[in-house]
């Protein structure tokens, strides 16, 4: 004898859809909605870190400004430093001519031991 468990009425955690289960874990329609979710709440999360502040746009005029229209230049780190820019700030990494470089919007930062060179991508 074939026993039935009674569904339960529940809604969907992505578009908040309802629809039956008999299952007490399931939170989605579907596996679709399932990864739309998820991918949204990753998303969330990634911007959060990423979040710029008023140091990532000084430090980025202060590197613009030195640069001056060059696609390349070496600079001493103290000298950045005292002109206030944070070479800490960064908004991605990449491999450049083989390094890890940091990137700060469209200029790469390629670190030497007391120097650093700006390089607009």
């Amino acid at each position: 004898m074939k026993s039935f468990k009674p569904q339960k009425l529940r809604y969907c955690k992505c578009c908040q859809e309802p629809f039956k289960t008999t299952r007490t874990d399931k939170f989605f329609v579907d596996a679709a909605h399932q990864k739309r979710y998820n991918n949204a709440v990753q998303n969330k999360k990634r911007d959060k870190h990423l979040s710029l502040t008023k140091g990532h746009i000084k430090t980025y005029r202060i590197l613009q400004g030195v640069l001056k229209n060059q696609p390349k230049i070496t600079m001493s780190k103290d000298f950045l430093e005292g002109k206030g820019a944070d070479l800490t700030l960064f908004t991605g990494s990449d491999f450049i001519d083989g390094m890890k470089t940091v990137i700060l919007f469209d200029l790469a930062l390629i670190p030497h031991d007391t120097s650093v060179t700006i390089k607009q991508l």
